[in-house]
């Protein structure tokens, strides 16, 4: 059991985890270019609240990597 988390193997999922991750909010961004939302319809607002969990779990998977990382990546 614990070959599974080799830290190889765990850079690999994290990387991953984030390419589907922004795979994700570019599907999003390109769905709503081309589309017309109303901004206060429910669609709308479950849209922000799955863009917001797909970014925590993007946060998630660089918080293992260090302070310094976190940091880089908050300020991009």
């Amino acid at each position: 059991m614990s070959d599974l988390f080799l830290p190889k193997d765990k850079d690999k999922f994290f990387l991953k985890c984030t390419i589907a991750c922004i795979a994700l909010l570019i599907g999003i961004h390109i769905y709503l270019s081309i589309t017309l939302f109303d901004s206060s319809s429910k669609m709308f607002a479950l849209l922000h609240i799955v863009m917001i969990l797909i970014l925590m779990v993007m946060f998630l998977t660089i918080l293992p990597k260090g302070i310094v990382p976190v940091a880089i990546s908050c300020l991009g």
